[in-house]
C-alpha cells in the first residue's frame, strides 16, 4: 500500500470489505476500531457496527495488552 502512497482505510470500504473476505474464508477477524476511520463518525460506527457480528471489534491499546 505504502507503493500506491495509500494513507488511510477507510471503515465503510476496505477495512469492512476486506473483514467480510477474511470471515468467509474461515479467518477470525480482529479489528482495531481507532486505527481506521472514514469520512463520517456515524459512517465509521455504522460499519463497526455492521462486522461486529463476525469480527472482534477492540482498541489499539487492548490489542497491545493495556485497558481501555
Amino acid at each position: 500500500m505504502r507503493a500506491q502512497n495509500i494513507q488511510h482505510l477507510a471503515t465503510n470500504m476496505a477495512v469492512e470489505h476486506t473483514a467480510r473476505d477474511a470471515h468467509d474464508r474461515d479467518y477470525s477477524v480482529v479489528i482495531l476500531k481507532d486505527a481506521c476511520e472514514t469520512a463520517s463518525e456515524e459512517g465509521h460506527k455504522a460499519a463497526l457496527e455492521s462486522i461486529s457480528r463476525f469480527c472482534k471489534i477492540i482498541s489499539t491499546s487492548q490489542f497491545l495488552g493495556g485497558e481501555e
